[in-house]
């Protein structure tokens, strides 16, 4: 019985081959011959079957083989079977029956067999699956069932479990597994006091720098991109309990800093005033950090700021807050490598005015100090010619790759614009040509990707750039230029978005698409051009001297051309300070330089939306919410990926990411970064930018101009670049930024998101906040109704003292009443603002 006892617990789920193998172990090959002659080929079925050897009495010579092998045939004709195959099989049945009724007996018997044999029997059944939170789980479920429902109590690993279950579900989804599982996880209410125990706050205005610093600590982390973004949000205005002030108002900056708690009052009259002249914030800012850490689990990005804004502010307010966070991040031993953003013209100019990069800031001496972090390069002197960027940088700059690609696609599809090149024009018919005279499988387009109100379809730059592409616009000498211009889009993917990239690479495919701009850029200037038929009149040097037309329509933008230089001078720049170990190795996975942080953050706040609402928008006050969330739940990802402990939590990873490797560190072990290795991979992408240049028919008047060889051309672009791109702005350290500041007017038109159509806000009714201690100092406002009663409506003739400071006290016809200060809000509000579910269409439809 030695082996009954010790049979796998899941003995009676074994088929086919591992049954018979579990039966050879245990008996003989007969037996199992005998069972795999009539098919039976699990416990069940035997168990069901009367009596597995009768076949063997059977007249018929099939059987005579084996009847043979498990028998006697006496002279008198019977037919006796072996002892031992009959012992064999009746050892193997009772075996089985044994193990059945000792299931029965656990399922009915709980008490009396103990619930640790029935979790073991569970857990070991499972244990090939590795999931070994499970048996925590079901411990915490067994321990709670003998338990009074109001004494459930839970570990540390479901507290976990269950609040991340709460926030990726929704409350819906959440209560509709407690209520099933009594005893798994803990209910609403106690859920969200464990949240509030994580001592994750996120205040509007409030710039999060300890909590950074501690998060850092964490994952060990010293160095961090910093990423800068806005999203649309409904103007709603909204009291926040907790800071005891009004949220969704357009906060003043102070030196570009927003004023954290600036709307703040215990007077009705002051917050009526608010209402009908402060601007309510059609946008939200949000600062992220993006760690540098080798471990890919490791590198979710912290929110470190968000506040609500119009966008009214001048490029000095922009570099005084970078300078803001960049020196509070040192007092606590943070290195902030640089700023990200997406290709806003203030933000360019700021960019540009701190690396001073045909720009300059002659009143605010930014690297002028003696600041031990300032970074550093010595490059040979040749490289002046064609390395535009100062030697010493305090910050670097990164304008996002995915908003330059879509700049760079808007461009081509733009009605204002027609990019000549060569002599030949850019133009998207080649690409509407293709999709209709071309199968689908050879180019994978479709109409709307060449959509050109879609101005945010980043999917439709990797497939108007792609390889098939490209190679099918090869076969047509006509679409050289359309192919010259959507290899800088390809290239620029590569450079910078691709995670496969070799740092080599990146360098290389980064200058293909700087030069063949330059040689553009510089094509443009020495061609006079017809104003009826958009041609190049000539290729002499009196040509450029004697034209009027406004060549900026033949070109990108200068934002755009500006990013491109920007990004590849940056990229090399951080090659080689890691090259000069100034920083970590891992600074070199250049895709986490951007401003997806925030995108990705906006996208996430907007899936919390519950499954049956159609509020996908939020407020100021209610991104802040939910962004709490998002950081809960980022922290216990980080948790759980720093201690790997025995009952670990693993979560969904989309299957793209799979292949993905854990470490991010990308450069290869044999790849040997030197400045004589770019220097290198400089002339080698100038020799392919000339390439193409030569097939355009470009190349006859650089040579005349002197603008065809690397340095000449990039003297020629720099001093142009110096006479008309320069900026200067005068502006003194000490100047404040006002909340009447107006903003500079763009270089060009931006994919900025404007509020026009959505969801209602939610009505006082809904709202419910919690109440606040405080005092309370409030003056007497009068307001007259006809109602007799406020149900519904949290309007009191007394309050609690200890929650005044949550209330105004105002006069409803002559009676003094307290009203809570949200009803205040719903009060005040005399519209309802709307906002367009689907962001792509804001996009689409935005109004100028």
């Amino acid at each position: 019985m030695s082996d009954v006892l010790h049979a796998p617990a899941d003995i009676l789920f074994y088929k086919n081959q591992k049954f018979f193998d579990y039966v050879r172990n245990i008996t003989s090959d007969i037996v199992v011959d005998i069972l795999q002659l009539q098919e039976i080929n699990s416990a069940q079925i035997l168990l069901c079957v009367e009596n597995a050897l009768d076949i063997l009495y059977l007249d018929c010579d099939e059987l005579a083989h084996l009847k043979k092998r498990v028998g006697f045939t006496l002279n008198n004709g019977d037919y006796i079977i072996r002892p031992g195959v009959r012992e064999s099989f009746d050892f193997l049945i009772n075996s089985l029956k044994l193990k059945v009724n000792e299931d029965k007996h656990v399922i009915q018997s709980n008490d009396n067999t103990g619930n640790g044999a029935l979790l073991e029997q569970i857990v070991d059944a499972h244990n090939n699956e590795g999931n070994t939170f499970m048996k925590a789980f079901i411990e915490n479920i067994v321990n709670n069932l003998k338990r009074s429902k109001n004494n459930y109590q839970y570990n540390e690993y479901v507290k976990r479990f269950a609040l991340s279950l709460y926030i990726l579900a929704g409350r819906n989804a959440y209560e509709f597994v407690r209520i099933n599982l009594p005893g798994a996880i803990p209910s609403i209410a106690t859920i969200e006091s464990y949240m509030k125990c994580t001592n994750v706050q996120i205040t509007e205005c409030e710039f999060r720098f300890k909590s950074l610093k501690h998060h850092l600590n964490r994952i060990d982390s010293r160095h961090g991109f910093c990423a800068e973004d806005c999203t649309s949000v409904v103007k709603k205005i909204s009291y926040d309990r907790i800071s005891n002030s009004f949220i969704g108002f357009c906060t003043p900056l102070n030196n570009g800093v927003p004023q954290p708690v600036y709307f703040q009052t215990d007077n009705f009259h002051m917050l009526e005033n608010w209402f009908k002249i402060a601007e309510k914030s059609s946008l939200l800012n949000l600062h992220m950090i993006q760690p540098i850490t080798t471990d890919l689990s490791q590198s979710a990005p912290f929110i470190l700021a968000a506040y609500g804004t119009n966008n009214k502010v001048i490029s000095t307010g922009i570099i005084r807050r970078w300078l803001y966070i960049y020196n509070e991040c040192s007092k606590e031993s943070i290195r902030i490598i640089g700023f990200s953003t997406d290709c806003d013209a203030k933000y360019l100019k700021s960019m540009r005015l701190v690396s001073r990069f045909f720009a300059n800031l002659p009143n605010i001496p930014i690297t002028d100090n003696n600041d031990d972090n300032l970074f550093e390069i010595h490059v040979p002197a040749k490289w002046s010619s064609w390395f535009f960027l100062q030697p010493k940088q305090i910050l670097l700059f990164m304008q996002d790759p995915i908003h330059l690609c879509t700049k760079l696609r808007n461009r081509i599809l733009s009605a204002k614009a027609t990019l000549l090149i060569g002599t030949q024009q850019v133009n998207i018919k080649h690409l509407e040509d293709l999709i209709d005279n071309s199968s689908k499988l050879d180019h994978n387009l479709v109409k709307s990707d060449i959509f050109p109100k879609d101005k945010q379809n980043f999917t439709s730059c990797l497939k108007i750039s792609s390889k098939d592409v490209l190679s099918m616009l090869t076969e047509n000498s006509n679409t050289t230029a359309t192919r010259f211009y959507l290899t800088i889009i390809h290239l620029t993917i590569l450079a910078y978005i691709d995670k496969t990239t070799s740092v080599s690479d990146r360098i290389y495919f980064a200058w293909i698409t700087v030069f063949m701009c330059r040689f553009w850029y510089m094509w443009i200037q020495y061609n006079s051009f017809n104003t009826h038929s958009f041609t190049p009149l000539n290729n002499s040097k009196t040509a450029v001297k004697n034209t009027k037309t406004d060549k900026t329509k033949f070109f990108i933008t200068k934002p755009t051309f500006f990013s491109i230089e920007l990004n590849a001078h940056n990229l090399t720049y951080i090659a080689i300070l890691v090259m000069n170990k100034q920083l970590p190795p891992e600074s070199l996975n250049i895709y986490l330089f951007s401003s997806q942080p925030c995108e990705a953050t906006f996208r996430n706040c907007r899936a919390l939306s519950g499954t049956f609402s159609s509020s996908t928008n939020f407020s100021v006050l209610e991104f802040m919410k939910r962004s709490e969330k998002l950081s809960v739940l980022s922290g216990i990802k980080t948790y759980e990926s720093l201690t790997r402990n025995d009952y670990h939590i693993e979560y969904p990873v989309h299957h793209k990411h799979h292949r993905e490797k854990k470490v991010l560190f990308l450069v290869h072990s044999n790849e040997q970064m030197s400045i004589s290795n770019i220097e290198r991979l400089i002339n080698e992408s100038y020799e392919r930018a000339k390439g193409f240049i030569e097939e355009l028919d470009m190349a006859d008047i650089l040579i005349e101009n002197g603008s065809f060889e690397l340095h000449e051309l990039s003297e020629k672009v720099s001093s142009k670049l110096t006479h008309t791109g320069r900026t200067i702005d005068y502006s003194q350290i000490s100047e404040m930024d006002g909340i009447n500041e107006e903003a500079e007017s763009d270089l060009e038109l931006n994919d900025d998101e404007l509020t026009i159509s959505g969801e209602d806000e939610n009505e006082e009714l809904n709202n419910d906040d919690g109440e606040e201690n405080g005092n309370n100092d409030n003056q007497n406002s009068t307001l007259t109704t006809a109602r007799k009663a406020f149900n519904g409506m949290r309007i009191y003739d007394e309050i609690n003292e200890a929650n005044k400071e949550a209330y105004f006290s105002i006069k409803i016809d002559n009676n003094v009443k307290y009203m809570h200060k949200q009803t205040a809000c719903w009060y005040l509000m005399s519209d309802k603002n709307r906002l367009s579910s689907d962001r792509l269409l804001r996009v689409q439809q935005k109004q100028r």
